[in-house]
């Protein structure tokens, strides 16, 4: 598995709860989302835009 992907996996715990209302909350495996939680998320999603850009070539 890649790097881009291992980043995804964690992201998509942070997106299912966002875009599917009925899932259960806090599936995160500690529970709710936390503020260093929502920062680690963050700086994945900005390395995983950085790594897709550098895919497609677009600065």
């Amino acid at each position: 598995m890649t790097d881009l992907q291992n980043e995804l996996i964690t992201l998509d715990d942070f997106y299912i709860p966002a875009c599917y209302p009925d899932a259960l909350p806090g599936m995160l495996p500690d529970g709710l989302p936390r503020e260093d939680d929502a920062e680690t998320a963050l700086d994945l999603a900005r390395i995983t835009l950085q790594q897709v850009k550098q895919i497609l070539d677009v600065n």
